[in-house]
């Protein structure tokens, strides 16, 4: 068998195995604090002269016992490492896969192939450049020359929402590109036409359906959005999604939170679908279809 169909069986093997032990070892503390409760309770209920024949239960030697935190800690880091740098060390074939053979061969393309060597001088680079911004914006804070914040407000929203959602714009419009006919545009640019001109008559009109998708897909995760304005926007900046959520959790208001929710819900349609009927009144005006 190859490597890659015997990780999954032993990840699980090991996992199922952790959780019994996780398990029997919270048992067992449980049982060892109740019968050391119980019996701490008896001797003080017991007449003085009890404690010369009584003898008390030696502890049990927990040294023996293995954190269940411990076991976590292995299964879903250290194993992962072992397997990973196990795996790094095995032959590939373009044919066959991974094989049960180890070899240095792959440290030693990363190591003198210029190629990766680009790659990797592109992320320390812009790390690099990354850490520094921030230094230096730390830096002006503390000697009062201005700061750079963007952490706890809208902007700092918004900029990750971008990174999160740039996707769900990116592939419907990229797939109704995709079905557009070159001809179709070469055409229009023989016929005199300008770019511009191409691409607003020719290219726009049948790229709408993916515009409009991404649009909506984008609009309707942004104004649900919880774990991006609540990490991000802290405490201060408030959203509907981290209203409803402080009074689900810490108001304890839950028709207030429910009124909230399905408020933003008929809000959400009802520009979703305003949105949608008047883009693809245009789209159908500008395909010609009644």
């Amino acid at each position: 068998l190859q490597s890659g169909l015997w990780i999954s069986p032993i990840l699980l093997r090991v996992f199922a195995l952790w959780a019994g032990w996780a398990v029997y070892c919270c048992q067992r503390r449980t049982m060892t604090s109740q019968y050391f409760g119980s019996s701490s309770m008896l001797r003080l209920t017991r007449p003085v002269f009890s404690h010369a024949i009584s003898v008390d239960p030696e502890p049990p030697n927990r040294s023996r016992t293995v954190s269940p935190a411990l076991l976590l800690f292995c299964g879903l880091l250290l194993l992962p490492l072992l397997m990973t740098g196990i795996l790094s060390f095995q032959v590939f074939d373009y044919n066959t896969g991974v094989k049960d053979a180890y070899t240095l061969a792959h440290y030693v393309a990363v190591l003198t192939d210029p190629y990766y060597f680009e790659i990797f001088w592109r992320t320390f680079w812009v790390s690099a450049v990354t850490t520094a911004i921030c230094l230096l914006s730390q830096f002006f804070s503390f000697a009062g020359l201005g700061t750079f914040k963007v952490l706890y407000t809208e902007w700092a929203v918004v900029i990750a929402l971008v990174h999160v959602m740039l996707p769900f714009m990116i592939i419907p419009i990229w797939t109704s590109l995709q079905k557009l006919d070159p001809g179709v545009e070469q055409a229009a640019l023989s016929l005199s036409a300008s770019r511009w001109t191409a691409v607003r008559r020719i290219v726009l009109p049948q790229v709408m359906p993916g515009i409009l998708s991404g649009c909506l897909i984008v609009f309707g995760l942004c104004a649900s959005a919880f774990a991006i304005p609540g990490l991000l926007g802290g405490r201060r900046l408030k959203m509907v999604a981290t209203v409803v959520y402080d009074e689900y959790l810490h108001e304890l208001n839950w028709p207030l939170g429910a009124t909230l929710a399905l408020i933003l819900l008929v809000a959400n349609l009802l520009v979703m679908l305003s949105y949608n009927r008047v883009l693809e009144g245009r789209y159908k005006k500008s395909m010609g279809v009644a």
